[in-house]
C-alpha cells in the first residue's frame, strides 16, 4: 500500500524539534521549551506509522535530495560491540571503583545519582562537561576552556548552582584527568565521587547516550569554542523539556519536580 507524502509528512516533522522518529510514531503533541503547548498536528494520524517506516521514508527522500536526515538526533547508528582495553592512562589517586557504588544506583531507586563525563570537539580545546542524573535523565553542561581538573570543577559547580536546588547523592566519573580533583566535588556538592573501570564506557552508559544525543547539537567537526554559553544553555533546556520514552512520555523536568 503506498501511503499518502503529504501524511508521511506530517509523521516526520516533529524531527525538526529534535525529537525522534519514536515519537513521530506516537504522535504526541509536544511544546519547545518557553512554549504554550499545542498540538504537533500529528494526531489525527495516530498509529498509521512506525519508526521504521519513517526511517525508511527518511532514507529514501535523502536519496531524492532532501535533508529530513538531518534532523536525526543519532544518525540511525548501528550497534556496536562493547570491548574493553587495557589501561593506558595514570590512575586518578584516591580513585573509589564502581564496584563500591551503592546498590541503590544501579536500581534507580532515588534521585540524586549523575554520571559525568566530557564532550569534545575538534580545533582546540574547548569541551562540554556533561552530567546526567540517573533517574529523571536530567541534563546539567558546561563549557569549558579545557580539561583540567581545575576548570572542570570550577564550571561545572556554576552549571550546577545555576539549576537551584538539585539532589545530589553519588557521582560516577570516567577515568580523565579532569577528574584528579574529585573531592573538590564532594566536599561542595556533598556527594560521594566513583569512577568507572577504564575503557568500560557502558558502565556511565546513560552519560555515553546522552553525549550521543548532544551531537546533533555539537557535531564532532565542530571546535565548541565557539558555541557560545547561551547556545549550551538552549541545548540544555531543551533536552530536559525532551519528552522521554523510558520517563512514559514525561520530560525529564517533570519527573526531577515530582
Amino acid at each position: 500500500m503506498r501511503v499518502n507524502p503529504a501524511l508521511e509528512s506530517e509523521r516526520i516533522a516533529p524531527l525538526t524539534l529534535a525529537l525522534s522518529p519514536r515519537r513521530g510514531e506516537r504522535g504526541i503533541p509536544y511544546a519547545p521549551p518557553g512554549g504554550e503547548g499545542g498540538d504537533t498536528g500529528t494526531s489525527r494520524v495516530d498509529g498509521l506509522f512506525n519508526r521504521a517506516t519513517i526511517y525508511h521514508f527518511i532514507e529514501r527522500r535523502k536519496n531524492a535530495g532532501d535533508t529530513w536526515h538531518t534532523f536525526l538526533r543519532q544518525g540511525h547508528r548501528r550497534g556496536r560491540k562493547r570491548r574493553g582495553k587495557a589501561e593506558k592512562r595514570g590512575r586518578i589517586a584516591g580513585r573509589v571503583g564502581i564496584e563500591h557504588r551503592p546498590a541503590a544506583v544501579e536500581a534507580r531507586s532515588r534521585l540524586g545519582d549523575w554520571e559525568s563525563d566530557t564532550l569534545a570537539g575538534s580545533g582546540s580545546k574547548a569541551c562540554l562537561a556533561t552530567h546526567v542524573e540517573r533517574v529523571s535523565r536530567y541534563t546539567v553542561l558546561a563549557k569549558l576552556p579545557d580539561r583540567t581538573a581545575r576548570r572542570f570543577n570550577a564550571a561545572s559547580l556554576r552549571a550546577f548552582a545555576r539549576h537551584g536546588d538539585l539532589p545530589f547523592e553519588t557521582m560516577t566519573a570516567d577515568n580523565g584527568k579532569e577528574f584528579s580533583r574529585f573531592r573538590v566535588l564532594q566536599r561542595k556538592l556533598g556527594l560521594a565521587v566513583y569512577f568507572a573501570r577504564p575503557y568500560h564506557s557502558w558502565e556511565r552508559g546513560l552519560n555515553e547516550n546522552t553525549n550521543g544525543l548532544l551531537r546533533q547539537f555539537f557535531p564532532k567537526g565542530l571546535d565548541i569554542a565557539y558555541a557560545t554559553h547561551p547556545y549550551v544553555r538552549y541545548v540544555e533546556t531543551l533536552l530536559n523539556n525532551r519528552p522521554r520514552k523510558c520517563l512514559g512520555y514525561r520530560t525529564p523536568l517533570e519527573v526531577l519536580r515530582e
